[in-house]
């Protein structure tokens, strides 16, 4: 059974957003919007797919980011969110997964 902290995670594990770094001076940024996040996150703030999944929830829940580089890296997450997560639904609607399918309309 996957949770909402697993389908943040396997949507920040996407090959869509392998070219995507984590750089130095977001770092601190991110550590601040970590804990604020509604849905936990697992990883360190040096991984890329931390990054992810926090920009994501930055999103969903309206805060605002002040660097550049993060505000770009958003828009460009942000923009793919909505086609990854129905291929996910997709997925889980061909599998006769019916929880995770459930989920995933939230």
């Amino acid at each position: 059974n996957m949770g909402m902290i697993d389908v943040f995670r396997l949507f920040s594990l996407s090959n869509e957003f392998a070219c995507i770094p984590v750089r130095e001076n977001e770092k601190l940024e991110l550590g601040k919007f970590i804990d604020k996040v509604p849905v936990p996150v697992k990883g360190s703030i040096d991984e890329a797919q931390t990054k992810i999944n926090i920009l994501l929830q930055v999103y969903i829940s309206k805060f605002k980011t002040e660097g550049y580089d993060l505000n770009a890296d958003m828009v460009y997450i942000t923009q793919s969110a909505g086609r990854i997560m129905r291929a996910l639904f997709e997925i889980c609607l061909k599998k006769g997964w019916s929880q995770l399918t459930q989920l995933l309309l939230k």
